[in-house]
């Protein structure tokens, strides 16, 4: 009985263990950690790997449509989720925390320095859940006005590919499977 319990209390721990503490979820290594990095045994199966990609309200989400787009291209299923004001956008947040996501990629022009947001995405890594803030024109990362533990990449989408561009799916798969990455990462939109 004592060891059955011991058992017990240990698989809790480790369980425990599954959302980082200091980190993003999905961004437990860096590339200068990547030594401390052990593959997991539930690493993603790209073909259950579900994104939601949240609408920009800038250019009518056409920046997030063509997002969508090009991580479709890449063969992982995603949902776009339209919005047409910031209300909208972080009730998407939770209908895609509703619907079995394993990513959440929202646009930076669409975070604001309003609380809810900060509650959405504080949601989001409570249940585990990696989001990626796409980059928009014109924005860096110094823009995000959100805690670093609330996001596990910053993907800058250019309009051509560069030397150090990855695939759509690299990004995807990386964060799911919380594998060594830079916090930027550079991306060709389709």
């Amino acid at each position: 009985m004592v060891a059955l319990f011991v058992l017990i209390t240990a698989g809790l721990s480790l369980g425990a263990c599954d959302r980082p503490t200091h980190t993003a979820i999905g961004h437990s290594y860096t590339l200068r950690t990547a030594g401390q990095y052990y593959p997991r045994d539930d690493d993603g199966d790209p073909s259950e790997v579900k994104v939601d990609v949240i609408a920009s309200l800038k250019d009518n989400g056409k920046h997030t449509l063509r997002i969508a787009h090009t991580i479709h291209e890449a063969g992982l299923s995603v949902y776009y989720r339209a919005a047409q004001r910031e209300d909208e956008q972080i009730a998407q947040i939770y209908n895609a925390l509703k619907s079995y996501t394993r990513v959440i990629v929202i646009p930076q022009d669409a975070l604001s320095n309003s609380r809810d947001w900060d509650k959405a995405l504080y949601t989001a890594r409570e249940k585990a859940i990696p989001v990626i803030i796409a980059a928009t024109r014109g924005s860096d990362i110094s823009d995000i006005p959100v805690s670093s533990l609330y996001y596990a990449a910053y993907w800058n989408i250019n309009e051509r590919a560069s030397k150090d561009s990855h695939s759509a799916y690299d990004v995807i798969m990386t964060v799911v499977e919380d594998r060594p990455h830079d916090t930027v990462m550079h991306t060709e939109l389709l």
